[in-house]
């Protein structure tokens, strides 16, 4: 996907000095990201033992007003808690939520952050903690 390549240009600017035409041209090119079924970004968390606010923090992203396609990976990394019941909860809660949940036996962050970029199908890969919400 190279459409955000022609703002390039306007980055770190004001909004008020990108011409109008141009704003409206963004708008029309993300909403036709909502229609392809490859999300443009991927959100991993890496969770281990992380049942008290994994839930809270999965909410809040898929709640968000959003007008990029995205998905939503938990890579558990040998959790002994409940991670794993939340993580059901969360797809139960959520079902048109494009969501993966994956374990990851070799502990450590990076193993985890590894296997979530092999899972990832976005364009982006954008890394959170479950204290982000």
């Amino acid at each position: 996907m190279s459409w955000y390549k022609a703002f390039e240009k306007y980055y770190e600017r004001s909004w008020k000095e990108v011409p109008a035409a141009e704003i409206d041209m963004l708008r029309q090119q993300v909403s036709a990201l909502n229609e392809v079924s490859q999300p443009l970004a991927s959100v991993v968390f890496i969770a281990h033992n992380e049942e008290k606010r994994l839930f809270s923090s999965l909410s809040s992203i898929v709640m968000n007003d959003k007008d990029v396609p995205f998905e939503v990976i938990v890579v558990n990394n040998n959790s002994t808690d409940n991670t794993e019941q939340e993580c059901i909860r969360f797809r139960n809660d959520y079902p048109k939520a494009n969501f993966l949940y994956i374990v990851e036996y070799q502990q450590g962050l990076s193993f985890a952050r590894n296997r979530g970029i092999q899972e990832s199908k976005g364009d982006f890969i954008i890394f959170l903690d479950d204290d982000a919400y």
